[in-house]
């Protein structure tokens, strides 16, 4: 019911089945907190492999296990204090192996999976702009997607930990919480942008969520009413968000390729459009080789370059466009949105030349839901299957 999970659902970045095995792994550390039975160790060690593999910071996971196997009172048969056992190191042992089945190519061809490694290292730490200015502080950033993409259970999960911290169940979540509380402190130094890193939170998010009843539950009725009424309410609106995306994907077109149609009516065949970068994701499919400036300018691929008018891209560059001066032009707010945010002098004056000689034809977009709300200025990836697409004709 949470939105950020259901409209990462549908269009399946690696980061939702990332969240499965993460989830799986979790009750595999719940499951060692309790009994500890040998089976939970492998699972829980076959589940963080196959999430590393997924996606490298998935191994993370792998804190839950060893923090449940840590928790006090957990007892050996002789009535000893287990701490040091062999188990965790069959998890760690079940993880690997997971891991080189299912990605034999980061040993095979070590050099190139280290070199991608440590660049992918320093990506996340440099981060990408304009998007890191625009949201410098990744804690603020994570935690105002993380209220309003769960419809508020972020917030109820804080309230549940209280909740917990009074009574024995508490205890087995010990592992999924150090596991969210790295998480959290992992994609906040980042600074690299993106709602979907915060997917792996959303299992721990469900289970305290429900805690934060416990929290509020007195002798008092109308505490009670309470402690039943916000979880209750903050499903409903994880629900009503969720419908309210899946109807709009379901029965609105999609805007780009709404833009596509309107430059293949509008403009002429033997005219140029002009774009800010290569076809792409977000933009109008003007192109059938439409993967991004690294996939159009692969050998193989441009052999299938057939773009449906000739096509400039200009960049945010004023002086190109001015110079290029292609007979219309297509922006998507992916483009330009940011840099508007942090107040671009260069993008900017792009935005005025692009004003002053090209008069607006079209515009195609579906709403986005939540976007806006309190100021909210929703992440690229809430946003990927909601682009705005304008079509400009030279005045």
């Amino acid at each position: 019911v949470m939105p950020l999970h259901v409209l990462h659902s549908t269009y399946a970045t690696v980061d939702v089945p990332q969240t499965l095995f993460v989830a799986l792994a979790l009750l595999a550390a719940v499951r060692i907190a309790g009994e500890g039975a040998p089976r939970d160790y492998l699972l829980a060690g076959l589940w963080a492999g196959l999430a590393a593999s997924t996606k490298y910071g998935g191994a993370l996971v792998l804190i839950a296990p060893v923090v449940a196997h840590l928790l006090p009172a957990r007892s050996d048969r002789t009535g000893g204090v287990a701490l040091v056992s062999i188990w965790p190191l069959v998890s760690l042992g079940a993880a690997l192996l997971a891991f080189v089945l299912t990605s034999p190519y980061t040993l095979l061809d070590w050099t190139h999976a280290r070199a991608d490694i440590l660049y992918e290292m320093g990506h996340m730490r440099l981060g990408e702009e304009p998007a890191r200015s625009a949201d410098p502080s990744g804690w603020i950033f994570h935690g105002r997607n993380l209220l309003l993409t769960t419809t508020g259970l972020g917030a109820l999960a804080l309230l549940g930990v209280v909740g917990l911290g009074r009574r024995r169940q508490l205890r087995p979540l010990l592992g999924p919480m150090a596991f969210a509380a790295v998480w959290i402190l992992v994609i906040s130094q980042a600074n690299v942008r993106y709602l979907r890193y915060e997917l792996p939170l959303t299992p721990v998010v469900a289970l305290l969520g429900v805690g934060a009843t416990l929290a509020l539950w007195g002798r008092r009725p109308e505490w009670r009413l309470v402690a039943l009424a916000l979880p209750t309410i903050a499903v409903g609106l994880g629900l009503g968000v969720s419908a309210r995306l899946a109807d709009a994907l379901r029965t609105r077109p999609d805007p780009r390729d709404l833009a596509r149609d309107e430059v293949v009516r509008r403009v002429p065949p033997d005219r140029a459009v002009g774009m800010v970068w290569e076809p792409w994701f977000h933009s109008a499919p003007l192109d059938r080789c439409n993967g991004g400036q690294a996939l159009r300018r692969n050998p193989l691929w441009a052999r299938y370059s057939e773009p449906v008018r000739e096509l400039r891209v200009t960049g945010l560059d004023p002086g190109q466009l001015r110079t290029g001066r292609p007979w219309a032009y297509v922006v998507s707010n992916f483009e330009v949105r940011d840099w508007q945010r942090v107040k671009d002098r260069n993008a900017l004056d792009f935005l005025r030349v692009l004003e002053e000689q090209y008069a607006l034809a079209a515009v195609c977009a579906r709403p986005a839901p939540l976007d806006g709300l309190g100021g909210w200025h929703a992440p690229q990836d809430w946003l990927y299957p909601f682009p705005t697409v304008e079509l400009r004709l030279r005045r």
